[in-house]
C-alpha cells in the first residue's frame, strides 16, 4: 500500500472485511452488509487509520444502535 496503514485489530478479521477494509482505505465505499457481519468494524479500522494519517482533521460515525458503540469502545478499544 502506497501509505503505512494498520488494518490488525484486537478481533479476528474475516476475509470479506479485510478486502471491504483495504478498498475503503483508499477510495469511496459505502458498505452494504446484513446485521452482524462487521460494518462496525470495517468503519472503526478506517477511523483509525484516518485519525493517523490526519491528526487534526474530523470523523463523524454514525449509527442507531448502542450495542455498535459500546463495541467499539470495549472490543477495539478505539477511543478517538
Amino acid at each position: 500500500m502506497a501509505i503505512d496503514s494498520y488494518i490488525t485489530v484486537n478481533v479476528p478479521l474475516r476475509e470479506y472485511q479485510l478486502a471491504i477494509t483495504k478498498t475503503a482505505l483508499f477510495t469511496n465505499t459505502l458498505v452494504a452488509l446484513p446485521t452482524g457481519l462487521g460494518k462496525t468494524l470495517i468503519a472503526a479500522v478506517v477511523m483509525y487509520n484516518y485519525f493517523r494519517w490526519f491528526p487534526d482533521g474530523k470523523s463523524l460515525y454514525t449509527n442507531a444502535s448502542v450495542n455498535a458503540q459500546f463495541f467499539i469502545r470495549t472490543e477495539l478499544q478505539f477511543e478517538p
